[in-house]
């Protein structure tokens, strides 16, 4: 793991497409509410750093520590730690009725833990985490929760990809690693998190590209986590140099049960040009992406950089939006904002790309070029 001596800066993004007043109820230990507009003159987003009050719950104890964000109209949300060489994001779902449901997404033990939290809502809520794999089930913890409390869990030896998280009413679910190394006997070890979308917001079929700057068939290691039994197939489609594809390969398929997971990656192939990879379930379940660390990449990042692991949430098909939009990553250091090396990939269909529906600031996704 990389030394930082910057504080922990804690920034949050919002934006939306159309003018509204947003809400954000900060709770211990900041304790005030921040009413603000987005409209044109503000370019409908708004950022807000925290600096350097350190957010973060003690492991394994509840405590009232959640920022809500309410709106009446819809946004964007994103939650990022501002932190050269240790940063790391997520996007902030919406919590609905579907919101009480969850199985978790971490990686393997390391010099430092997985983690996942909870935060509640409401007052009164009961929540049940347990270790399931098909039919059986182990109660690892029972919680009640109050309105605006989080619970944050933490351990050094157990994963708890694949661990069941239910509740009485909606909350939200977050799940990572203080410091995961991807794969594990690869360093360097980074922060990675993401908020857990409950199973009803699940999918069958998933679509992934290497991430910006890896070369291909680097940027690839997946989970896969099932909510009930279900069979995977993994394919892959590669492109010559004049993007012409290829037909579909299988190179991996494997039978999960009800929160079993598997890991796969595509180290045994060898691709030149461009290569996707999809994901197919016979019943839905939650895929994600994870960047490998900088000993992997060997100086092929971005900028011959070399990023450390993160985690993404692979949005099933199912679930694309028509519209995104996004805000790219920045850092603070020395008191000053420092841009990061940011990409972007965009899955679309080909005829779509080709006949100008896809645009990116305006502009046509044909016309910008790889």
């Amino acid at each position: 793991m990389k030394k930082n001596s910057q504080p922990n800066l804690q920034e949050i993004f919002i934006a939306s497409s159309e003018s509204g007043r947003v809400t954000i109820e900060y709770h211990s230990p900041l304790n005030y509410t921040e009413i603000i507009e987005l409209n044109s003159n503000n370019n409908f987003q708004y950022v807000n750093r925290i600096m350097p009050t350190d957010l973060a719950s003690p492991l394994n104890e509840i405590h009232n520590t959640a920022i809500v964000i309410s709106s009446e109209m819809d946004i964007f949300v994103q939650a990022n730690k501002a932190v050269p060489a240790v940063g790391d994001g997520y996007l902030a779902l919406p919590i609905t009725e579907q919101s009480v449901s969850f199985f978790l997404a971490c990686y393997s033990p390391g010099i430092q833990t997985p983690t996942f939290s909870i935060a509640s809502p409401f007052n009164d809520t009961r929540i049940w985490v347990s270790y399931v794999r098909g039919n059986s089930s182990d109660s690892l913890m029972n919680l009640t929760m109050q309105a605006n409390d989080v619970y944050q869990a933490g351990s050094s030896d157990f994963d708890y990809t694949g661990v069941y998280v239910a509740s009485s009413q909606p909350i939200a679910v977050f799940s990572g690693h203080a410091c995961a190394n991807v794969p594990v006997d690869m360093d360097y070890c980074d922060h990675i998190v993401e908020q857990v979308p409950p199973v009803g917001q699940w999918g069958m079929s998933f679509i992934m590209a290497s991430f910006y700057g890896r070369p291909w068939a680097v940027g690839y290691w997946i989970r896969v986590i099932a909510q009930i039994d279900t069979n995977v197939t993994y394919t892959y489609q590669s492109f010559d140099a004049n993007n012409n594809p290829s037909t579909w390969s299988v190179f991996r398929t494997v039978t999960l049960v009800r929160g079993e997971w598997d890991e796969a990656s595509l180290e045994g192939i060898t691709v030149t040009n461009a290569i996707v990879v999809m994901v197919n379930c016979t019943f839905d379940c939650l895929v994600m992406q994870y960047n490998p660390g900088a000993e992997v990449l060997n100086d092929s990042g971005p900028e011959n950089t070399d990023p450390d692991p993160f985690m993404v949430t692979v949005p099933a098909l199912n679930h694309y939006p028509q519209n995104v939009r996004f805000s790219t990553s920045r850092h603070y250091l020395y008191e000053t904002d420092q841009e990061c090396f940011n990409g972007i990939t965009i899955v679309a269909k080909t005829d779509d790309v080709n006949m100008n529906k896809v645009y990116l600031d305006g502009m046509p996704l044909i016309s910008i070029g790889n």
